[in-house]
């Protein structure tokens, strides 16, 4: 993945992590369908990661496949449309609440999707159990129709306090293993049985 090194200074500590999901997915060897709830805000500013831009990219230039991005803002994802209008082709913009669009989806849609990367709703370091509960919720709103070879990531977090440490106490309990290190700021999880195949990429 040539393309993905050019972002290896601007991506800092998620460089890893993104690195580690891509490889996952291009492993598979088919065409890749992500879900992102919460999308780019602001051009280049990549202390939000830019994942909208590097997943639309990764679809189209490596695997294939189709992303889909939700945010609440009309506004977030105008700025998202500009940014990414190279891929666009590959990327269904949707403007609402992440909760409720996820508990729309299909369950073929669902079902397909091979990575769900949840970074919706801003974290509070000072009251961070509403970003935490979201995060929560997203994952219930979807987790009875995923299949076990998928990959669920959670960004912003760290070991004391995080928007995924709602999430990472329900996977874990559930059979889910965390790939990568909880002192990351990107958590991604996989299926115990899946995550095996894995080991070689675990961090």
């Amino acid at each position: 993945m040539e393309f993905f090194t050019e972002y290896k200074n601007e991506l800092g500590k998620r460089y890893h992590t993104f690195n580690l999901m891509f490889n996952i997915l291009n492993d598979k060897g088919e065409p890749t369908n992500i879900i992102e709830t919460g999308c780019i805000r602001k051009k280049g500013n990549f202390r939000d990661g830019q994942s909208t831009l590097l997943f639309g990219r990764f679809i189209q230039e490596e695997t294939g496949g189709t992303l889909e991005t939700i945010d609440v803002s009309k506004s977030n994802m105008d700025v998202c449309k500009g940014v990414t209008k190279e891929y666009r082709s590959n990327i269904i913009y949707t403007v609402g609440d992440s909760v409720e669009a996820l508990s729309k989806m299909s369950d073929e849609r669902i079902f397909h999707t091979d990575l769900f990367y949840l970074d919706s709703f801003d974290l509070s370091l000072k009251n961070p159990k509403p970003s935490m509960m979201h995060h929560k919720k997203e994952l219930l709103a979807i987790f009875s129709r995923i299949n076990n070879e998928s990959l669920i990531v959670v960004d912003d977090n760290t070991p004391e306090v995080g928007k995924g440490k709602y999430v990472y106490d329900y996977l874990l309990a559930n059979g889910w293993v965390l790939l990568n290190s909880d002192k990351d700021y990107q958590w991604v999880f996989g299926f115990g049985g899946f995550s095996e195949e894995y080991n070689e990429y675990r961090i």
